[in-house]
């Protein structure tokens, strides 16, 4: 494991998710992108990135949509 390792792991993460997401398949993307921002927020803490604000973007729409709470994922 080297030092790139985790932020690769995040952006993989990242774009799977969104790709979930364009595929209509809603579950992996929301389960994708929660482990995203879960690695993202290891990596950066609390700060807000473009990577970041692009996945909240995405799985606060998920969630919003299933009739879930966006702030007790965020």
């Amino acid at each position: 494991d080297g030092p790139r390792v985790p932020w690769a792991r995040a952006r993989v993460l990242t774009e799977l998710g969104l790709a979930q997401l364009a595929a209509g398949d809603t579950d992996a993307a929301v389960e994708s992108l929660t482990n995203a921002l879960a690695a993202w927020k290891e990596l950066h803490g609390a700060a807000v990135t473009p990577a970041t604000a692009e996945l909240r973007t995405a799985l606060a729409g998920l969630l919003r949509a299933r009739g879930e709470s966006v702030l007790a994922n965020a």
